[in-house]
């Protein structure tokens, strides 16, 4: 009903010029006070009376940010808002861990979403916001007059405020920031802050790492923090180094990986956790295994309705504050590494890293005077079927010889695994996982879409029984587990971390002669096909 009204207002007001921040902050002070009369003849007065109704004032207005401000909030700044059940559990966690009458910050506060749930638990508060986008802090003011929550709002830039030495002390930072941009204009000559040298060696350094210093750098010693991030700050193995620094300032205590579709009805990050901690010495000794929970369901499904299963938030949050007993724990290691727990209850006594065993590479996109009408194959991910590749002619199939024999390491052969290693929602990573029998006469190589996992000629398994986990539930976990990006990608760097458990089982034998034989029949059926299309004249041979 309430998502119905927004939609329908949001078009309304859409359709008569009204640029989405102008829109949402009349309707959000239209709710509580006068009605400017720019909003009248409009579906506000329905809104009203909900919102007079209503007991949590400050969901209406989240609802409200969502809708109106889900390609505004974005505009190149990073900006995610949360959603209130992402708010809500961090809220549950860190309420009864920080002291009476708490200094509660948000960095980057955006509507002031976080601040606001937590203050729902913790009304003793105090509250401060920074904000960089004025036009976003004027929705934290409106919120604060529904909820009738004070917030000390600053309309300041948090990375320069940290450079300058600027940031108050906190008992608790709650925060979502920036997320996908680069913190490239901020000028660290000079300034009293120490930047880590595993962000120093980097060119361009992620916004959501800056953000975790800000955020550290604030808190007092003992002090807590609940932060969305993307998944790939703990997973990023080439920011390992940067995860041993962190964790040298910051016990870890809980981590809740989020489902894909927590962000997708506000344009947001792929792969989202939402990381506790609390500020400690470099002397102290830190836990490397700590309670990690992996969300199944938010409450809503991609498009922002209520999903047909329950949201297990409530569960999380009882998980992270110890209230449950389970076995599920993140490892970590010395060197920063981080292992997620395997999906399955079986645990695996023995495992080996992937990279120990095989080859991992990704293939190439050709440009577009490479692609020709015959000859070498380009495997696209549009070939791979989970079951066997199929080498049927797609739009630019065949790239030219030049260009194929460029790239020599990436010719395929009998014995590959082939993946889907880049799409536009997380869940396609990995769920098609295909083994190579046979390859054309002329050659092929994968595209850039594409991962290939090539086992060494000492590895202690067959290509079949490596396909078999892939396909499995754990295995195809584990690959989801390393998805990066705010579309979606796969990285062999990191794929080259995973340890494959070695699980023996007098099954296996007969499995793999079983596929083998039903690959046997599958190329037989395919030459057989394409025999029948060349009698009939249908398809005729490069050569």
């Amino acid at each position: 009903m309430i998502q119905n009204l927004l939609s329908t207002l949001h078009n309304e007001l859409r359709d008569r010029g009204f640029a989405p921040l102008e829109a949402a902050e009349l309707v959000a002070y239209g709710l509580v006070g006068e009605v400017d009369p720019r909003l009248y003849d409009t579906s506000l007065d329905q809104l009203r009376s909900l919102a007079e109704r209503s007991n949590d004032r400050g969901s209406l207005l989240t609802l409200l940010y969502q809708e109106f401000l889900v390609a505004e909030a974005r505009s190149g700044l990073g900006q995610y808002l949360t959603p209130i059940p992402v708010a809500d559990l961090i809220a549950k966690v860190l309420a009864d861990l920080v002291p009476p009458e708490p200094l509660i910050l948000d960095p980057f506060c955006g509507a002031g979403i976080l601040l606001d749930r937590f203050s729902l638990l913790r009304p003793d508060s105090k509250l401060v916001g920074l904000e960089i986008n004025e036009g976003v802090g004027s929705m934290t003011r409106a919120l604060t007059q529904v909820t009738d929550r004070k917030v000390d709002l600053h309309l300041v830039d948090s990375f320069e405020c940290w450079t300058r030495g600027d940031l108050p002390k906190v008992d608790a930072v709650v925060t979502n920031p920036p997320f996908g941009s680069v913190a490239s204009c901020i000028d660290f000559n000079n300034h009293p802050v120490y930047l880590p040298v595993s962000l120093q060696s980097m060119k361009k350094v992620p916004a959501e790492l800056l953000g975790l210093e800000v955020s550290l750098d604030a808190l007092v010693e003992g002090g807590w923090i609940g932060a969305v991030l993307p998944q790939s700050v703990l997973t990023n193995n080439r920011w390992g180094q940067y995860r041993n620094h962190l964790f040298s300032k910051l016990e870890l205590t809980g981590v809740v990986s989020l489902p894909e579709e927590t962000f997708a009805p506000f344009r947001g990050v792929a792969k989202a956790c939402v990381l506790f901690g609390q500020k400690c010495t470099s002397s102290t000794v830190r836990s490397l295994h700590v309670p990690f929970f992996r969300s199944r369901s938010i409450g809503y499904d991609e498009t922002g309705r209520t999903s047909e299963l329950e949201s297990d938030i409530l569960v999380a949050a009882a998980h992270m504050r110890g209230e449950t007993t389970t076995e599920c724990l993140l490892e970590l290691d010395k060197t920063g590494s981080v292992r997620f727990p395997y999906s399955s209850p079986t645990e695996y006594v023995s495992s080996i890293k992937l990279g120990e065993i095989a080859e991992v590479f990704s293939g190439r996109t050709p440009a577009r005077d490479d692609y020709v009408d015959g000859g070498p194959f380009l495997l696209k991910v549009g070939n791979l079927r989970g079951s066997f590749v199929s080498w049927s002619e797609r739009k630019r199939s065949y790239i030219s010889e030049k260009m194929f024999l460029k790239n020599l390491k990436l010719h395929l052969r009998p014995g590959d695994i082939c993946l889907t290693a880049a799409a536009h929602r997380p869940k396609y990573i990995g769920q098609k996982v295909d083994l190579i029998y046979d390859v054309p006469d002329s050659g092929a190589m994968p595209s850039a879409e594409i991962m290939v996992i090539r086992l060494r000629a000492d590895a202690p398994f067959e290509p079949e029984e490596l396909l078999f986990y892939f396909r499995s539930s754990v295995g195809y976990q584990q690959i989801q587990d390393l998805v990066r990006g705010s579309t979606a990608h796969l990285y062999p760097a990191d794929v080259v971390e995973l340890l494959i458990p070695l699980v023996p089982s007098p099954k296996t034998a007969e499995a793999v002669t079983l596929f083998r034989r039903a690959a046997e029949l599958h190329c037989l059926a395919v030459q057989a096909e394409r025999a029948a299309l060349k009698t009939a004249g249908l398809i005729i041979d490069a050569d």
